[in-house]
């Protein structure tokens, strides 16, 4: 695949695809962080799912996510677990035509609204981060990301 290229190899432990049967295409992903943490992601295209989970160097989980995913592979929410496999909280991402998230919208894990954050890009795709509260109320204000955001297109 043409991605692997695009990774930092240092951070890159392994990567591959594998095909279920039936015919699911798996795609799985192993990075070594800098902190000796491991994430692995496993891409599941007819479920339309990823599941990213994060180790520390001993194998032990420390948190688990699953990604909801279009029929593009792009990220439409997910819900974050804790280490003993317990909700944390829930997201859903609305998303512009460059697949871009341009509100995220966070929900307990019995579905009770928590706020929301709204992404703003400008033509050279760095934007700003602003968060309200479930009230609607701004908690922060108008603050930089980091160009190449995670959350774009998964190949």
């Amino acid at each position: 695949p043409d991605d692997v290229g695009e990774k930092d190899p240092v951070e890159l432990a392994a990567y591959g695809w594998a095909q279920e049967e039936g015919g699911a295409d798996i795609k799985v992903t192993a990075r070594v962080r800098p902190d000796g943490t491991t994430a692995t992601s496993v891409v599941d295209t007819d479920k339309r799912t990823e599941v990213e989970t994060v180790s520390d160097g001993g194998g032990k989980v420390i948190r688990k996510t699953l990604y909801t995913l279009d029929e593009r592979k792009v990220r439409t929410g997910a819900i974050h677990y804790d280490q003993k496999d317990n909700i944390r909280y829930k997201e859903a991402y609305k998303l512009d035509a460059q697949s871009r998230v341009i509100e995220t919208w966070f929900y307990s894990k019995d579905d009770r609204l928590l706020g929301h954050r709204v992404f703003i890009y400008d033509a050279k795709g760095v934007g700003q981060v602003v968060d309200y509260n479930a009230q609607g109320a701004v908690i922060s204000p108008a603050a930089p990301t980091r160009p190449g955001r995670r959350d774009r297109r998964r190949r």
